[in-house]
């Protein structure tokens, strides 16, 4: 009866394991494979009462498997941010990147002191469905947007080099998120077999002790 028994719990210990590795693989393929790059800075803008700044971001292709397709929206900040793009879903072509561009305006009524919130959302393609594309899971870049003072009209200065600009600052990449997932998956592959393995180990000693009382 023991051995049927532990034959029943290595046989459940399998199916557990299979399924934790087909979910494990569907969940991995769900995590975004594109990054958003954002200019430096970017956390903490300061512009006055009037002022319009254009801001651009950068969708880049981060692993995927075939062309992406994201859309880009705005969550909150609508009265002061706009997309200045022909329309907000863009299509990255297989290690492409392609360019969001934003305009941001400040009011000439605005008091100094207000601070504005801006979040963007940056999501991909989970299908198509009865009326189109759908999307799944999305990546946010949120930043302030400080009112201050107009600056005086600047002094003529001698010119200078302009610094040159870090490649990838600001990058929220998903390749890291989809390695923790992999890693995960393996560990818990790992903790099954060793449970199986000790099972089977215990079930064999059990029939030897038998054998012996025979």
């Amino acid at each position: 009866m023991s051995t049927k028994t532990n034959q029943k719990q290595i046989i459940i210990s399998m199916k557990i394991g299979i399924i934790l590795g087909v979910f494990i693989l569907i969940f991995s393929s769900s995590v975004l494979a594109f990054g958003v790059s954002a200019p430096p800075g970017y956390k903490q803008i300061e512009l006055y009462p009037g002022q319009v700044s254009e801001l651009r971001f950068v969708i880049q292709d981060g692993g995927a498997t075939g062309d992406t397709t994201a859309k880009v929206e705005i969550m909150e900040g609508s009265e002061i941010i706009e997309i200045t793009d022909s329309e907000n879903t863009y299509i990255i072509l297989l290690g492409k990147k392609v360019s969001v561009n934003t305009r941001i305006t400040i009011p000439d009524d605005a008091a100094v002191g207000t601070i504005y919130n801006v979040r963007l959302s940056f999501s991909t393609a989970a299908g198509k469905g009865g009326s189109g594309l759908s999307f799944g899971s999305s990546i946010i870049q949120a930043f302030v947007v400080n009112i201050g003072e107009e600056p005086p009209p600047p002094q003529p200065a001698p010119p200078e080099e302009a610094p040159a600009e870090v490649p990838g600052e600001g990058i929220t990449s998903t390749t890291t998120t989809f390695m923790v997932y992999i890693i995960i998956g393996i560990i818990i592959l790992a903790v099954i077999f060793l449970i199986m393995w000790m099972i089977r180990k215990k079930s064999k000693a059990r029939e030897i002790q038998t054998a012996q009382v025979k």
